[in-house]
């Protein structure tokens, strides 16, 4: 990684870092956020990925960028970071909808890791093509997302009503809250966070025909593939608690 990439990364953890510490002040949710990210500023073990220059996505992220609202930091250090970064394939998996390999990438910005190397915190860059509809699922990790282009529609559990972010806009999901996400005619970037353990995973949850619901565990190996783990009934309990029934 040249210096000029690095200086670019670290760049947009500044500036990601100041927008959340000014909007933690009447938002608490964000404080361990605001901590992660320091961490991992202050000790960053920052890697690009593994490139993948000619992924169908890149023009909607070159769209994405032309989008970006001029005159803002954040805003600004992304466009300014983001052609410089190596992107890749978010779902790398034959068993997954390809066109959520074709519309969805990312890259990474930070990785924290603690004293025993497990992955503490994540932060990076993903980008959403348009008409995409990431379905319901869920990971043990809370999340920032943070608009940087585009409108993004979120919905968390099953009947929760669907909320929209715009460039500026933020969403949390809590640990293990079912969500699902999905763009429009422009592509949405973002900026994520992850707080996180040692291990990567993400649930993927379908209603069966006869009105049960299933998840599938999915693991997220070094070499950028998710792997699918196998599959488990939902019962009531566990949809309560994804739903956030009963949890604030």
């Amino acid at each position: 990684m040249n210096t000029e990439t690095h200086a670019a990364m670290r760049a947009c953890i500044r500036a990601l870092s100041d927008e959340l510490r000014a909007r933690s002040a009447s938002d608490r949710a964000l404080e361990a956020f605001v901590t992660g990210i320091a961490e991992a500023e202050a000790g960053s073990d920052i890697h690009p990925g593994r490139s993948a220059p000619d992924h169908p996505a890149f023009p909607s992220l070159e769209r994405a960028l032309a989008n970006v609202p001029a005159g803002w930091n954040l805003g600004d250090a992304v466009v300014s970071a983001a052609p410089r970064l190596d992107w890749f394939q978010v779902f790398n998996s034959d068993e997954i909808d390809p066109r959520l390999g074709r519309n969805m990438i990312s890259a990474q910005l930070a990785l924290r890791r603690d004293a025993g190397g497990a992955r503490t915190v994540h932060a990076g860059l993903f980008l959403v093509g348009s008409d995409t509809d990431y379905p319901l699922h869920t990971h043990t990790a809370p999340e920032v997302y943070y608009c940087v282009s585009g409108r993004l529609t979120l919905q968390h559990g099953v009947e929760g009503q669907p909320f929209f972010l715009h460039p500026g806009e933020y969403s949390i999901t809590p640990s293990e809250r079912l969500h699902s996400l999905k763009t429009e005619d422009e592509p949405v970037l973002l900026v994520y966070i992850w707080l996180t353990g040692p291990h990567l995973e993400n649930w993927w949850w379908s209603q069966e025909p006869d009105g049960s619901w299933a998840r599938s565990q999915w693991t997220w190996r070094s070499d950028g593939r998710w792997v699918r783990l196998g599959s488990e009934p939902v019962d009531s309990d566990a949809m309560r608690r994804a739903c956030g029934v009963g949890h604030r």
